[in-house]
Formats: structure tokens, sequence, C-alpha cells
């Protein structure tokens, strides 16, 4: 019975071991630092002390007698073990957090156990290893037919791993595997397993099932490893497979009997040379920079040994001094051409270098004669599991070579795999341990104890690193999404477990510079020095130096940087903007001069925006370079100080709180802001908060009880939102845990409960914020939303679907229900506000029935009546509205005024000119969002008549109204000429959408326009909303609608051009926005009326074939996610060759330009270009 149960333990230890093999490459997980690595070592750590505590058990439950059966392939690999502990713990100065150590331990672990595995089972380790790796190939297959994603965005195919150069290094460990059981397959023999030597129907099954797997395996392999273009790994299948074709077929013998003269031998050598020159040659100029890189890298790390050759940095430290070593290297050798391919690197591309860096010379030498010892490994019946694990260390060793396969758990465990296996055939030395009678019971309870100590520990640590490590990763996202605070609240939680780890470190420190907290960030970074080095930490080191006016040290920082990388950008420009700053010009001009000049690899936008600031630079400070470039200075056109500070159309006003929350570009992104008091008699205050943000930050709802504010984020590079709780009482902010949506959500509170809705990709999601719970919805019908709204009882949603009906949704009951059926589809999106007084109704907005919106209103079983002939496009005033009183909002001649209808009778509330976005009524008057002519839009309180500014913006540019001038399909255009009427150039002005209108968002780049001397047509053409027959346009063709469209500018522009004093020439300047832009590159083409010069705003790029020979300024954001990246990279190779074409990009944008200081930046570049003599 105790035999039966010790037998079962070690068959638990096995299992472990055969899962490890199989399933352990498959393991990720996107909650943590590393998705595709961290998993696998948690899973094997986790499986390593279950599997460990078993064995230790099965040991201690044998008799008394311990026996030991090693070979001289054991003992130096235990040494090497010892080695590298002693080197790390007593040589070394540093110790750094290693996850690869606590690997190394679990493989010295798992090594043991294969070690005391009987020969018989070698087959179905192999076989199990070879079940995963055809897994792995079939899952990288499907990944080329795009069934699965990859684990990188550069790449479609990655298996499990985080880039396909690892995955290409796993299959390469595997393939001799599958090889060599093919190719030795009527070798096999399955009868050891037992006492006869008849072979059965048993054995003929196990062996056929043998060769099938492994020719599926190695089939699926070999389709899949050309995809992975890695050079490494495809040599490393080619070296493995000649030896065993060597072996199988007797090729060594063969070729001493055909090599019988010197001519053969001379001939043989001479083509073999030729074909192995020949094919390193082919594999160096696939991929040359990568092959001039990895040179580069072994040089450096050449270096590395030669400093410290006897004991070398430690274990995992390779990285800890490989870019002082590089920053070194390129200060020795200036001119070295492959500077231009440094990068950061943390792996030296060959496993040798890499071991000898980290444990010296007598690491080598021990490393060595373990390979030797493999080599030489041999038994008297040359067994096929031998050859294959030599086989298989081999290809690892040939992949080692040119990669970092020590860094890829699976592709370790592996070869751990077959050095046991090759050493269960090594001559074997015998041990023995007899425990006295007396002392055996005693010592296995002490054993059992430990054990059970060791292994309670060992999961309570994994546990605390594993949770470290997803708020590890929640911290990053959080800082990656702007939210700097809250992400340095998370690297401070978790600062005890990984303060030795240096990437956590330089995370850690980073954020801290960014927020501000220059002494600590300082700290923390010369801590993550010790472990890893690189330009983050040392640009950030010396960001943070320079705040603190320790500038020597600042300036070391930025050099050592730029030494690093000396052919990156961004080191030098920080140094060149550090002497700037610093009085030191003359230094910082050469900086400038060479970076101007420089032609990067790859063309940037950040790269872009640093020659235009060395440009500065040198117009500013070096005489010489003035010379030969035109004088654009044009300060005088406009103040930067008095431009006005954007305030969002997205205003949140709640009256029960007291609270009207909006975002301005007041800072820098988008930041909410709160203003308190406006609904009473009392002090107005206003106050900011999330001040230190990347992101644009906007409300929407503000909860009943006044505690909570809603606030979507946009990411700027994928132009996907994320919504947020802040806490207004605890000052705290919360992500609503949800994946990122394509729409803004529309996240509303619902008026009782704790419930707040929104939309995610079109589908419908409510979320409890007490509880902290998403509530499930179920049947959710095949329709894709567009908008939602709570009712007055906050029973049910209202929402839009994108084939323009109505839709409500009952939280109780858990049910949708399809209310109203449009007529026609809606040319915009539906605005539906919920009555105050009659429950199940609500009003809406809808152009079924006319060329522009009207509003009415749900009454019952699928039918709505008119109430308000309204002409404005697409809004009411978002709250409940009664019976009695209806406060819209209508076009009236360009103007966008507040009307109130009661009682029939409908009249103006408020100014009758600029543009009202958003009221609120208070018992004496209204609160406003509201922008004018020569008003930025800001946030008004009106009472009797009279206006107070609650944000107290600055004045525009003033300047004379605009003509109105009304065509004869009653569309209104805008006129706006300088006063003294004297044009010296027209501009014509075509505004986006196209379902918008001209807009006085755009008056404060009109207006300074005006301002010296240019006159302005801004144009409403077909299809902007309410005022361009927007009812008529729906279901158009594109190219129909388009053409209609151009026509009629060409038309309105001419009519108006007539109309005007000949004064300025018959030549004409346009700027489009995103759509606008669009229909100015065709109207600059059809060449119709005479287009000097262009500028594109944002434009959209369905294609770049419709481009007028006239010179053009492009302006764009760089992270304008509304445009086609590869049509973008085209345009800017079709047009960087125009003579007189410029372009603009605005680093920390997105489509819509919307920040102080880059409307300051496109005002000066607008005017250069207008102004400059090319034409």
């Amino acid at each position: 019975m105790i035999f039966k149960s010790i037998y079962l333990l070690y068959r638990i230890c096995f299992l472990g071991v055969l899962f490890l093999l199989s399933l352990l490459p498959f393991i990720v997980s996107g909650s943590m630092m590393d998705p595709t690595q961290l998993p696998k070592t948690f899973a094997f750590l986790y499986s390593g002390i279950t599997i460990g505590s078993f064995f230790v058990i099965y040991i201690q439950w044998r008799k008394n007698d311990i026996p030991f059966r090693i070979t001289t392939i054991d003992i130096v690999a235990g040494i090497i073990l010892v080695y590298i502990l002693a080197n790390r713990y007593l040589l070394q100065d540093v110790v750094n957090f290693s996850f690869q150590f606590y690997e190394l331990l679990g493989l010295a672990l798992i090594y043991i156990i294969i070690r005391k595995t009987d020969t018989k089972y070698t087959p179905l380790l192999l076989l199990t290893l070879l079940v995963g790796s055809l897994l792995q190939a079939v899952y990288g297959n499907l990944q080329l037919y795009g069934i699965f994603p990859s684990w990188h965005a550069d790449f479609k195919l990655t298996g499990s791993f985080f880039n396909p150069g690892p995955y290409a290094g796993y299959l390469a460990s595997v393939f001799p595997a599958a090889l060599g059981i093919w190719l030795f397959r009527n070798q096999l023999d399955f009868r050891n397993q037992r006492s006869d030597t008849e072979v059965n129907e048993s054995d003929t099954v196990k062996k056929n099932l043998f060769i099938f797997v492994a020719f599926v395996s190695g089939v699926a392999m070999l389709l899949v490893l050309p995809a992975t273009q890695s050079r490494a790994a495809i040599l490393a299948v080619a070296v493995s497979t000649a030896f065993l074709l060597l072996c199988r077929y007797n090729g060594k013998e063969q070729l001493y009997r055909f090599l019988d003269t010197h001519f053969k031998k001379i001939t043989v050598f001479v083509l073999t040379g030729v074909i192995v020159l020949g094919g390193l040659g082919a594999g160096y100029w696939v991929k040359k920079d990568s092959a001039d890189g990895r040179l580069l890298i072994w040089k450096v790390s050449t270096q590395m040994i030669s400093e410290q050759p006897i004991t070398g940095l430690g274990f995992d430290r390779y990285r800890a001094g490989y870019m002082d070593a590089q920053a070194v290297w390129f200060q020795n050798n200036p001119g070295d051409p492959s500077a231009v391919l440094a990068a950061d690197n943390h792996y030296a591309f060959n496993e040798l270098l890499q071991f000898t860096a980290e444990q010296g010379v007598i690491g080598l030498i021990l490393l060595l004669i373990l390979g030797i010892l493999i080599v030489r490994t041999t038994d008297k019946t040359n067994s096929v599991w031998l050859i294959i694990s030599k086989a298989g260390i081999l290809s690892i060793g040939v992949f080692a070579f040119f990669s970092y396969p020590a860094q890829i758990l699976p592709i370790k465990l592996n070869l751990v795999l077959f050095v046991a296996i090759v050493a269960l055939y090594g001559k074997q030395i015998s041990l023995q341990f007899t425990l006295p009678q007396w002392l055996a019971p005693w010592l296995k309870g002490v054993l059992a104890a430990l054990v059970l100590g060791a292994s309670v520990w060992g999961v309570l640590h994994l546990n605390e690193l594993r949770n470290a490590s997803k708020t590890w990763k929640q911290g990053l996202d959080l800082y990656n999404s702007g939210n700097i605070e809250q992400s340095l609240l998370a690297y401070e939680e978790v600062y005890p477990v990984f303060n030795r780890d240096g990437d956590f470190l330089t995370n850690y420190g980073k954020a801290l510079s960014m927020a501000g907290e220059h002494q600590r960030a300082i700290e923390v970074l010369n801590e993550a020095k010790k472990h890893v080095n690189n330009t983050i930490i040392q640009t950030a080191l010396g960001d943070s130096y320079k705040a603190l006016h320790r500038f020597e040290e600042a300036e070391e920082a930025y050099l050592l940087a730029s030494y690093m990388l000396p052919e990156r950008f961004y080191p030098k420009y920080l140094l060149a903007v550090f002497y700037e700053e610093t009085g030191q010009a003359e230094r910082a001009i050469p900086i400038a001069r060479e970076l101007f000049y420089k032609e990067p690899r790859i063309e940037s936008t950040a790269v872009y925006e640093i020659k235009q600031e060395m440009e500065r630079i040198l117009l500013t400070y070096d005489d010489s370079f003035t010379e030969g470039h035109e004088d654009r200075d044009i300060e005088g056109a406009f103040n930067l100080e008095n431009l006005p500070v954007e305030i969002n159309r997205r205003v949140v006003i709640s009256e029960k709180c007291d609270m009207i929350a909006y975002s301005s570009n007041r800072f820098h992104a988008f930041n909410p802001s709160l203003i308190q008091g406006a609904f009473g008699g009392g002090e107005i205050t206003r106050s900011d908060f999330l001040e230190q943000i990347e992101n644009d930050f906007y409300p929407y709802s503000i909860s009943h009880d006044c505690r909570l504010l809603s606030l979507v984020s946009q990411n700027q590079q994928s132009g996907r939102f994320t919504i947020h709780l802040y806490d207004l009482e605890d000052e705290e902010m919360s992500l609503i845990p949800q994946p990122e949506g394509s729409d803004n959500g529309y996240p509303m509170f619902s008026s009782q409960g704790h419930k707040l809705a929104w939309l995610a990709d079109g589908k419908l999601n409510i979320y409890n914020y007490r509880s902290r719970k998403s509530l499930e919805i179920v049947h959710h019908p095949e329709v894709l939303f567009q908008n939602v709204v709570w009712s007055s009882d906050g029973s049910r949603l209202y929402m839009q679907s994108n084939s323009s009906d109505i839709w409500s949704y009952h939280v109780v009951q858990n049910q949708f229900e399809h209310l109203w059926r449009s007529p026609a589809p809606f040319y915009t999106d539906r605005m539906i506000i919920p009555s105050a007084t009659d429950e199940g109704s609500f009003y809406f907005l809808s152009d079924h029935e006319s060329n522009v919106n009207q509003i009415y209103k749900y009454v019952g079983e699928g039918n709505a009546e008119l109430i308000v002939e309204s002409s404005y496009d697409k809004y009411l005033l978002r709250y409940p509205l009664d019976n009695d009183v209806i406060y819209y909002r209508e076009n009236v001649n360009g103007h966008i005024v507040l009307r109130k209808k009661q009682d029939e009778m409908s009249s103006n509330i408020g100014p009758e000119n600029g543009v009202v976005y958003g009221a609120r009524p208070l018992q004496d008057g209204f609160i406003m969002t509201y922008a004018g002519l020569n008003e930025p839009a800001t946030i008004f309180k009106w009472r009797n008549g009279s206006m107070h500014d609650l944000l107290s913006q600055p004045e525009q540019v003033s300047i004379r109204p605009p003509q109105k001038i009304l065509n004869e399909n009653g569309m209104v255009h805008l006129l706006y000429l300088p006063d003294s009427e004297m044009v010296s150039k027209w501009v014509l002005w075509l505004h986006g959408g196209p379902h918008e209108q001209m807009s006085v968002r755009y008056h404060v780049y009109i207006n300074n326009l005006v301002n010296q001397g240019y006159g302005v047509i801004a144009l409403n053409y077909p299809g902007s909303t309410g005022i361009g027959r927007a009812y008529e346009m729906r279901g158009r063709p594109v190219s129909e609608l388009v053409e209609y469209q151009i026509e009629a500018i060409e038309k309105e522009a001419t009519h108006i051009l007539d109309s005007q004093p000949i004064n300025a020439g018959n030549q004409l300047y346009v700027i489009g926005v995103s759509y606008g832009a669009m229909l100015a590159h065709l109207l600059a083409q059809r060449n119709e009326i005479n287009i000097a010069k262009l500028v594109d705003f944002s434009g959209l790029y369905s294609a770049a074939d419709h481009l007028a020979d006239v010179p053009k300024l492009y302006i764009y954001g760089a992270h304008d996610y509304v445009m086609d990246d590869v049509n973008r990279r085209e345009l800017i190779r079709r047009e960087r060759q125009r003579a007189g074409n410029r372009r603009v990009v605005i680093e920390d944008e997105g489509h819509v330009i919307h920040r102080s200081r880059n409307i300051h930046q496109i005002l000066q570049e607008i005017l250069a270009f207008f102004d400059s003599e090319e034409i």
C-alpha cells in the first residue's frame, strides 16, 4: 500500500512535468506587465512548487536507503548552478530582482526530476513536447489567416510569444525531435517498457501514433517557420537536420570512404566553404541592418567582457552595463557607421557572449566543459533518444548564437529536458545514503515540515509578486492614459516588492519626473541605473536635475543619453534646448545645425517637430543661418496671451448641485473644471482638477447625489474612448472596468439609484457605481446605438439606433422595446430629451419630413407629433422638457439663437447673434455656453438682458461683423472684410463635416487673417447641416455628392468675388478643414477658379490622387486617427518633392486641434505660408 502511494506521488510529479512541456508556451495574460512572458513564469513557478513538494515527499517516503546516481554532466551542471549563486550573492556588489533567477531555480528542480526518471519514459516526454509544438504551429498558422490575433502590433505571426523571433526559436528547438523520430522510425523500440521481448499489437499502435504525431508536427512547423523570417531559427533547423542525417545514414564513415584522395578533400572543402559563406552572406543581406546591429552589439559586449573578465556583472545583469558600454564605444569610435542602428538594447543576441559578460571567464570555462561532456556522451546502443536530444541541444545552441533563447522560458525548459535525457545515458556513479533506523522517522518529519513551510511561503510570495505585477501594469496603463497621479499611487503600492527591479524603477522614476516630484524622481532613477540603464532614465534624470537647477548633473545626463544613441534626434534635442534655456546658446547652435540638416532613417512627426524647433534656435541665435532664410517674423499679427481659452461644447449644468462642469484648454490638454455658486447670489468660484494629464477629458453628467462626475477621455492615437468617474468629495478618479469604445459613450447617471449608462461600440452598458459591478444586459438587439438618455424617473433609457429608429430599455425588466420606426434615415444623429411630466414620452429632433430638423414628441404606440418647425440642425437643450415650455435652438441667418416656445408662441432669449451651444433656465435668467463674433466660447450668466462671463475670457482681435450673403436656395454664407475694405488677398474657407456648418470656433483664425488685410469667404455648401438642403442630400452616392458640392462651391465663390471691387487680383487662397480639405483639393484640381495656394487642415485622405499642382500647407495632429496612415505616407512621399509645399505636424493633437499654443503656431504657419513668394 505504501509502495503504491509512493508511486502515485512520483506519477503526479511526472504528469506535472508533462503539463509544463506541452502547455507552458500557451499561457498568456493581458493583465500583467509582459503578457506573454510573466504569465508563463508564474504558471511554471506555481507548478514547480507543487511538483517539488510532491517530489520531496516521494523521496522521504522511500526506505531508509536513499540512492543517488549521478553523472559528470550532473556534477558540472551543479557546479555551474552553485557558481551562479555565489557570484550573484557573494562576488557582486549589487543584487537585482530577477524573475529569471526564480526560473533558474525551478529549472534546476525540473532537471532533477527528469534525471530521476527511467529512460523508458523518455519517449513520453518527447511525445508531450511534440504535441505542444504541434498546437503552437497550428496556432501560428491560424494567426497568419487572421483567425487569431498576434501578440505584437507590428507582426501578424507571434504564436504565444511577444514577437516572431522567440516563437521561431521555440519551434526550432522542438523540430529535431520531430525529424529525428521520423528518420529513425524503423529503429524505435517500445519493448523495453516490459520484461518480455515480443512485439505485440499495443507496441505497434504506440509506435505508429508516435511517428504520426512527429510527422504532423514536423510538417506544421516547416509550414510556419518561413513566415517568421527568423534567420537564426532557419539556420538552427538546417544545422540540426544535417546532424540528424549524418547520424541516420552513417555520414561520417561514408564521408571518410568518399574522401580517399587529396583532390576530393580539397574540392569538398572548397565547395563546403562556398556554400557556408554563401548562406551566411545571403542571411546577412536579407536583413543587412539587423545583422549590422547585432555585430555592433557583439563588439560592445566584447568590450564589456574585457572590463570585468573574471566574474562578469552577475546573473541577469547584462543590461545593467550594456548601454553604458555602448556610450563609451561611441565616444571612442565617433565615426562608427553602425551608430544609426543603435538602440536601447538589453540582449547580446549571442548567449555565449551574454553568459560570459554576466558570469565571466570562470562561468565560460564551466559552460564549455559541460558542452564537451554532452558531445562526448555515448552509449553502447547509440540510442535514438540520445541522438535526438543532442540534435535538440545543437539546434538551441545555433539559435543562441544569434538570438536570446536564455530569456525565453519554454526554450530553456526544452534545453533542460534534452540535457537531462543526455545525462540519463552518461556513465553513472552510484551513491547511497543509509539513515540509521532511529534517525529516519525524526529526520523525515523535519523534512516534511520544512517542505510544507517552504511550499506555503513560496505560494504566498508568488501571490504577492503576481498581484504586484498586475498593479504595476495598472499603473503603467494609467500613466499612458495621462493619469499620472493615479499611476504614482499604484507604483508606490508595489515599490517595496520591485524596489530592485530596473524596469519598474524606470517606470516609477519617469512618472515622478513627469509629476514634478523631481527630488524623489532623481532618487528612484539613480537606483534604477544600478539595475538597468538607458536613454529613458538619463533623459528623465536630465529633466529633473534641470528643474532643480542642478545644471551640471542635468548636462551630464543629457550628454550620456546622446552618447548612448548618437544618431537619435531626441536626446540631442533635449541637450540643445537645455543649452538654450541655461543661457548657453553658443553650445546649442552646433547641435541644432546637426539635427536640422540630418536626414532621418524613418520619417516621423516627432522628427519633424524637432527640426522645426532646431530651426527656431538657429534663426534666433545663429546669424549665419539667417542669411538666405525668409524672414518669418509675424509676431505682430497677434498676441499669444490674447488667444482665448477654448471651452468644449459638452458643458454639464446642475442647478440642484449648484455646479457647472466643463473642460477647457486653459492648461495644455482639455482639463475638466468646476464652477460653483452660479445659481445663487453668492460668490462664484472656479476650480480645476486633473491638471497633470496628457489626454483630453470631457464631463458628461453629475450624479443626483452631487458626488460623482462622469468623464470621457479620448486616446489621441487610437481615437477610442475610456470612461472615468471622478469623486468630487474624495478628489479621486477611477476608470470604469470596460474596454475602450469607438464612440464617446454618452455616460449618463440615472436620476435615481446608483446607475451609470453609456455606449461602447454602439452597445448599451450599465454600471452600478456603488457596488462597482456591471449589470448584465440580456438579448441586446443586433443594432448599434448612437446616443443614450435616461427617462426622468430613471426607470428606462432611450436610444437612437444606426437605422435612425428609437428604442427604449426597461432596467427592471431587462428588456428592450422598439418604440418608433423612422420613415427615412436621419441625415444627423437624433437628439432625445425625456419629458419632465409625462413618463413614457420624450421629445426628439428629426428631419424625416423636412429639409431641416424639426421637434417631435413621442406620444406612444409608435406615433410622434410635430411640436416645433425648427430650422436648426441637431440639438435640443439637454434637460427634461415639460408640455408648456420648450427651449430649443434655431438657425437665424447663420446665427444659432436660443428660442422659447410657450402657448404656441415662440420668442428669442439671449443674444441674437453668435452661437448658443447650451443653456439651463434659472428663475430669473439662464446659464448658457455662448460664442459671439468677437467673443470666444465661454460660459455666461444671462439675466435681464445682460451677460456676465463666468470665466473672464480675454477679448479676441476685434473685426467688423461679417456680411451675410443669402443665395437663391436660402443658404447663408459669411463674408469677412478688413476695416479698410482694401483686401490684399482672398481666402476661401471650407468647413468640415460635411454635416456641419461654418462655426465660430474658427473665428480666432479668421479674425487674425482679416486683421492682416485678407478677405475671407466662409462658405456653407450643400450638405451643411440645417442650412444646406440636408434632406435632399440623403442617399446620394459619395461621388455624386462631392461633384454636387464642388459645383456649388465654384458657383458661390465666383459669384461673391465678382460682386467685390477688383483690388486683390483674381487669385484665391483656400483653407479646407477635414472634409472641406478634400473638397479643396478637388476644387484646385478642376482649376475652374484660380487657386494660388491651399491649406489642408486635418484633411481626409481616402486616396491621395486628387492633388493639384499648387503650393500646399498640410496641418494635422500626429495622433489624427481619422487619417489613413498608408495614404498619408504616400501623400508625404509624393508631395515632399514639390517646391513650396510645407508640412506642420502637431505632436500632441488628434483630428481636432484646439490647444492654445498649437493655435498660435498654426496661425504663424498659415500667415507665413500666405506671405511667402512661392506660387
